[in-house]
């Protein structure tokens, strides 16, 4: 009964905190609005275009991570049939209650004949994978690239203490990865090279992403796209982390604004971060439609593989 009751109160909050979230953005366009309305009259239409695709460039990618998990499990799926499973459960994330996606996922593992351990097994992992690589990707890109935004908010390293602070972060993570397979995943042996196709899908897919939004920016340049390459993994493990905001709706929005407060474009962070939220939901949109698309000309065709 308790459980419910908090479960219950957990959705009345989540709700809530749309609302917030809503009014917050109405507020800073109404109290911003020269600059945004000059961001939007000066910025190239290409730069959404080019955000765009490298979102679902980073999405593609972080699929295949799905696909990853589930193969550690010994169950072999093609990619497409991944691609439609993360494309069509991918918005359930938005809603209030903040499982749908998973539910959505573990239904769809189920209709695939993957039984419950090894679904929830393959889930639990790609979620460990993904929000410790972003953890560690900001925070690797903050210590080494950005080193004067830590100096402006009165963290003072040097080279090398960022250099071993990050090799001491990257090496803990790779042993807690290596506990993970060793103790969550179906084999229970330890693969150290599959770590590095962990690595390989998820550090490449939070550049891409972190570009996607840099872009954005009137500006391109190194010290934006660098502060980007830190700021972004960071404000998405925040979001991530943060219960009460579905897909961290507001939370990763604050943070970006947050990490940018500093600099010459702290009124625009917010509305970037923004517009960049909607890319990111029209990039998912895209491939759910895609998906259904060929799926529903396939079976019209009669052909049932790829």
């Amino acid at each position: 009964m308790e459980k419910l009751k908090n479960s219950k109160l957990l959705v009345v909050i989540k709700w809530l905190w749309m609302g917030a979230v809503f009014a917050a953005v109405v507020y800073y366009i109404i109290t911003n609005f020269p600059r945004v309305q000059e961001y939007f009259q000066t910025i190239h239409w290409l730069r959404f275009v080019i955000s765009f695709l490298l979102l679902l460039s980073a999405k593609l990618l972080v699929i295949e991570g799905s696909r990853v998990s589930v193969q550690s499990e010994g169950i072999s799926l093609s990619y497409w049939k991944f691609l439609s499973i993360f494309s069509l459960t991918a918005l359930g994330k938005y809603l209030p209650g903040g499982m749908w996606h998973l539910l959505g996922r573990y239904g769809a593992y189920r209709s695939e004949k993957i039984d419950n351990n090894h679904s929830l097994r393959a889930m639990l992992a790609e979620n460990i994978w993904i929000i410790t690589s972003a953890f560690i990707a900001g925070v690797a890109a903050l210590l080494l690239l950005n080193r004067d935004v830590l100096l402006a908010n009165n963290i003072n390293l040097t080279a090398a203490q960022a250099f071993l602070i990050t090799f001491g972060l990257v090496l803990a993570w790779v042993i807690g990865l290596l506990i993970t397979q060793r103790y969550v995943q179906s084999s229970h042996t330890l693969q150290p090279l599959s770590i590095l196709r962990v690595m390989a899908v998820y550090f490449p897919a939070w550049l891409l992403f972190s570009l996607s939004y840099g872009w954005l920016f009137p500006t391109v340049d190194l010290s934006t796209l660098k502060l980007a390459v830190g700021a972004f993994p960071m404000s998405w493990f925040i979001g991530s982390v943060s219960i009460f905001a579905p897909a961290g709706i507001g939370v990763r929005e604050l943070a970006l604004t947050v990490f940018y407060a500093a600099t010459e474009y702290a009124s625009l962070a917010l509305i970037l971060a923004s517009v960049h939220r909607v890319l990111w939901v029209l990039a998912e949109l895209t491939l759910g439609l895609v998906t259904i698309s060929v799926d529903t000309l396939r079976k019209k065709s009669g052909k049932q593989n790829i």
